[in-house]
């Protein structure tokens, strides 16, 4: 059995530990990848309704590993809380409130702000890491994290975290 077969046949919670453990010490740029990759790799995509009889729905970590499934707010946050245990700060990593233009259907992205003029965007659809600027198929409503809330534009509207997200993060100490 070769390396790759072999890590397939792990359990996806063990494949992250060693994800992690393997990206301890990477660049930054290497997690972004690692990471965007691997939940795009093995996590299938599944609505909130199909797996929790709910309208909306946003797991924990260990759900979505748990299960293998989750909506595209899971992945977003799947990715969020595994670049923060790798270390990355939370201000550089933003949930991104998105509408996919054609269709306009509502969805979430991961995004790395490096500074006020680059935002690159992690997304459940593609392994591609692009700019926020280059992603023409999405329409940009708003960014947050426990820091704030910021619109399309990085113009910062509310510091501290919202209720979603306070709930949320309730949920995560819950959870430990």
């Amino acid at each position: 059995m070769g390396f790759m077969s072999f890590f397939k046949s792990m359990p996806l919670r063990e494949r992250h530990e060693k994800l992690v453990a393997d990206l301890a010490t990477a660049s930054t740029e290497k997690k972004l990848r690692a990471v965007n990759t691997f939940f795009n790799r093995y996590v299938r995509y599944a609505t909130d309704q199909l797996l929790h009889k709910q309208v909306d729905y946003w797991q924990t970590l260990d759900e979505t590993l748990a299960s293998g499934k989750g909506d595209c707010e899971d992945y977003a946050l799947a990715k969020y809380l595994t670049l923060r245990k790798l270390g990355v700060p939370e201000e550089h990593l933003r949930l991104g409130w998105v509408f996919i233009r054609q269709g306009n259907v509502a969805h979430m992205v991961l995004l790395y702000v490096e500074d006020d003029k680059i935002t690159r965007v992690l997304d459940s659809i593609t392994n591609k890491l692009t700019g926020k600027n280059r992603r023409r198929d999405l329409d940009f409503k708003f960014e947050f994290n426990g820091l704030g809330r910021w619109l399309e534009d990085g113009t910062l509207v509310t510091e501290g975290a919202g209720s979603e997200w306070q709930k949320y993060q309730d949920k995560l100490k819950g959870s430990t």
